[in-house]
């Protein structure tokens, strides 16, 4: 939330902020925050990406859950490991996020019955952006959101 204000003093416009950005500075709040670089990050988001701040808020809280999760939970003792994050607008206006980590993995289970505050937390966010969301546990662990570009 502070980076996204910080974003906006300094921006002239008010309505969206540039996510490229704006996922770097999470990215390097949540490292800072577990003191830790075992796990390389690889960006792949438009450079002119920009994201209205009804979304994009969502969106980081989301990012910013599931990077934390790849630090806590998928390299054990600090293992290291490579995580990429894809960010893209479709042909149809949707917004393509994609979150991957080459970790332990996740079991198989019914992720929207889960009773992790963690996933809770995600599915909600993504039920708010009206998007879909899909989770892969096998060979590290890969989280699939699609949601509208723009609020209807």
């Amino acid at each position: 939330m502070a980076s996204i204000h910080e974003q906006l003093y300094n921006s002239a416009d008010f309505q969206s902020v540039d996510f490229q950005t704006y996922l770097q500075t999470i990215l390097q709040a949540v490292m800072r925050a577990f003191k830790r670089s075992n796990v390389l990050f690889n960006l792949q988001v438009a450079e002119t990406f920009r994201l209205e701040l009804t979304r994009a808020i969502p969106c980081g809280l989301i990012l910013n859950e599931v990077i934390t999760n790849i630090f806590k939970h998928a390299f054990p003792d600090s293992a290291q490991g490579q995580a990429e994050i894809k960010l893209s607008v479709t042909p149809s206006q949707d917004i393509f996020m994609q979150i991957a980590d080459n970790g332990i993995g996740i079991p198989d289970q019914d992720w929207s019955q889960s009773n992790s505050l963690g996933m809770k937390i995600i599915h909600l966010l993504t039920e708010q952006l009206a998007g879909t969301i899909a989770l892969d546990g096998h060979q590290g662990t890969t989280i699939t959101i699609i949601f509208p570009l723009h609020p209807e």
